[in-house]
């Protein structure tokens, strides 16, 4: 597929190392509704053809788990990940790491 770059531009395509100019077709791509990452048609649309592809970039026959949410349900699975039921952990909760460290402390025995 060819794109012709300059397609719905009035003007001239500025062309320096700033500001990026859109291709018409992403400008249009953009003005879509959001895809919600709780919708079953997410699931099927999204996260299924990209998980079997990433089969296939981390060539295995494997699950391959994506989990869709936000950093702080990475670090909290990241976290779970490695602590398990009866171990000791000391919990320091500050900020907004206090969230993860109530998590922590759920599943292990916190000092």
């Amino acid at each position: 597929m060819t794109i012709n770059w300059a397609q719905g531009h009035t003007r001239p395509v500025l062309m320096i190392p700033g500001p990026t100019e859109l291709p018409f077709p992403v400008i249009q791509a953009m003005n879509q509704p959001p895809a919600i990452q709780y919708d079953r048609s997410f699931d099927e649309e999204v996260l299924e053809p990209t998980t079997l592809a990433l089969r296939e970039v981390f060539q295995t026959t494997h699950e391959v788990i994506i989990m869709p949410g936000s950093g702080r349900t990475a670090l909290e699975a990241g976290a779970l990940s490695v602590i398990e039921p009866g171990d000791r952990v000391l919990v320091v909760g500050a900020g907004h790491g206090a969230g993860v460290a109530a998590a922590q402390a759920a599943f292990a025995d916190a000092e």
